[in-house]
């Protein structure tokens, strides 16, 4: 098993190009890292190549699959609520 530096800063993550020829993307959702607090939150862009968020969460969430995980849930939940 590969051994982790610790002092080594990892490289901010930065989504690839985007590039759908079948559809136009509305939205765009990342794990973001505050810097301040080593905590993830999620900003959500639109339209999708925006540079600004047009809302974000708390940073509250120890990974950035956690962020990810915990906002498909939030959307799953939430499509499927019968009225």
């Amino acid at each position: 098993m590969p051994v982790l530096n610790k002092t080594k800063p990892i490289a901010k993550w930065q989504a690839p190009p985007l590039e759908c020829k079948s559809r136009t993307m509305l939205i765009r959702i990342e794990p973001q890292k505050d810097e301040r607090s080593q905590m993830f939150y999620v900003a959500i862009y639109h339209p999708a190549d925006a540079e600004q968020p047009i809302v974000t969460t708390r940073a509250r969430y120890k990974s950035a699959a956690a962020a990810e995980n915990d906002i498909l849930a939030i959307i799953a939940s939430t499509a499927n609520q019968i009225e």
